[in-house]
């Protein structure tokens, strides 16, 4: 199983390099640079499909460790819980105000989210910080 999985990291890996490889020339051979690239769509649809495999490795393998240990079950479902009550709060406390100025002509759905989604780095930001604060004041006593 070692022996596959590493001839097919390999495999992936220099099929991405000659892709990039083809990517560049083109896009040098461009007068508008990579951006002018014929094969753009080529390498994001490649680096897309890449990344799809990952996530399903990814996902895969976890449900499997899961499956082999519940214990890991119970856990992995209370995180996601938490994520869950988390971005339901993050949610609740954004604000949809519309903006005023220049470029103001963005949707209340899209401040939303976009609030959501500070509150969400903010809050995980401030647990960071009390966390590393209430480990060292727990090994300072220890």
């Amino acid at each position: 199983m070692q022996k596959i999985a590493s001839i097919t990291l390999f495999i992936l890996f220099a099929l991405s390099i000659i892709i990039l490889g083809v990517f560049i020339v083109s896009g040098l051979n461009s007068a508008d640079g990579l951006a002018g690239s014929k094969f753009t769509g080529y390498f994001l649809v490649w680096g897309i499909g890449l990344l799809g495999l990952a996530i399903l490795l990814l996902l895969g393998f976890a449900v499997f460790s899961m499956i082999q240990n519940p214990k890991v079950l119970i856990r992995t479902l209370a995180i996601i819980g938490a994520t869950v009550v988390l971005f339901f709060i993050s949610y609740y406390f954004s604000s949809d105000t519309p903006l005023t100025g220049k470029n103001a002509d963005v949707p209340a759905n899209v401040l939303k989210w976009v609030g959501t989604g500070l509150n969400v780095t903010f809050f995980l930001g401030a647990f960071a910080v009390v966390s590393v604060l209430f480990t060292e004041i727990y090994r300072a006593f220890k």
